[in-house]
Order: structure tokens, then C-alpha cells, then sequence
């Protein structure tokens, strides 16, 4: 038999489990694209800032030959310089 302190955690694990769920898909349906495309600005923007505070931090005969800012494994950004080549 299941005791009643066993239903009371069931039924407050399963309600907690309803509301994850309607928190998630409330937001996914609010995201915007426009929030996503703001997002890959900044980071590519970071990634730039990155590249300009190192590039004067390597020692000669040393060069900065990119910057790689990976936010997971299919989202990630990297940086060559202003020209967008490797710096050679």
C-alpha cells in the first residue's frame, strides 16, 4: 500500500513536473529571433574585444593566429584579425 505521505510527494512532484513544463514552453514561444540575433552580436563582439586585448599581449616573434569563443558545441566564433584571414 502507499502511504498518504507517498501520494502527497507524488502529487507535488507531479505538479511541480506540469509547471517546468508550461515555464519552458511559455518560453520558447516568447523567444524572438531578434533576442537570438542579438545574442550572436554580442558574442561576436566579445570574441573581437578578446582578439584586441591579446593581440598586444604576445610577445614577438610570437603572433595571435586566432581567437575561438565556443558557446556549445554548434555555436561557436572565431576570429583572424580585422583583415579575416590568419594573421601570417
Amino acid at each position: 500500500m502507499i502511504g498518504g505521505m507517498t501520494r502527497a510527494l507524488l502529487a507535488v512532484g507531479a505538479l511541480l513536473a506540469v509547471a517546468f513544463l508550461i515555464l519552458g514552453v511559455v518560453v520558447f514561444s516568447t523567444r524572438t529571433e531578434d533576442r537570438i540575433s542579438a545574442d550572436n552580436v554580442l558574442a561576436e563582439n566579445l570574441t573581437r574585444a578578446i582578439w584586441d586585448h591579446l593581440q598586444n599581449s604576445v610577445p614577438a616573434p610570437a603572433r595571435l593566429f586566432r581567437v575561438v569563443v565556443r558557446e556549445t558545441e554548434r555555436n561557436y566564433f572565431e576570429y583572424y584579425g580585422e583583415n579575416g584571414t590568419p594573421a601570417l
